[in-house]
C-alpha cells in the first residue's frame, strides 16, 4: 500500500463524463469507450465501478490532486469529485 499518490487531471467520475449534456471533449468519450471496450457509452454500473470515486474513502493515504482550470478535456469538477470522496 503507498504511502500517499498524485494524480493530474484525473477522471475520477465516469459516470458523469461519457454524457453529451455534460459537454465534455468527444476524444474524452471515444477515451473512455476505449478503456471500458465498449462501442456504446457504458452502463452506469460499469462506469461506476471503473471510477476512482467508487473506490476512494477517507482511509486511504493522502493525495495530491492537480487540475488547470483551462483543461478543455476534463473539468475540473472531476477533481473536486475526487476531493470530496
Amino acid at each position: 500500500r503507498p504511502g500517499c499518490a498524485v494524480v493530474l487531471f484525473p477522471a475520477s467520475d465516469l459516470t458523469r463524463l461519457d454524457f453529451p449534456e455534460q459537454h465534455v471533449d468527444w476524444r474524452m468519450r471515444v477515451a473512455i469507450r476505449k478503456m471500458l471496450r465498449s462501442a456504446a457509452a457504458p452502463g452506469a454500473a460499469i462506469a461506476l465501478l471503473a471510477s476512482p470515486v467508487t473506490w476512494v474513502d477517507a482511509g486511504d493515504p493522502p493525495l495530491l490532486v492537480l487540475h488547470g482550470d483551462q483543461d478543455g478535456l476534463i473539468d475540473k469538477e472531476q477533481s473536486g469529485l475526487l476531493h470530496d470522496a
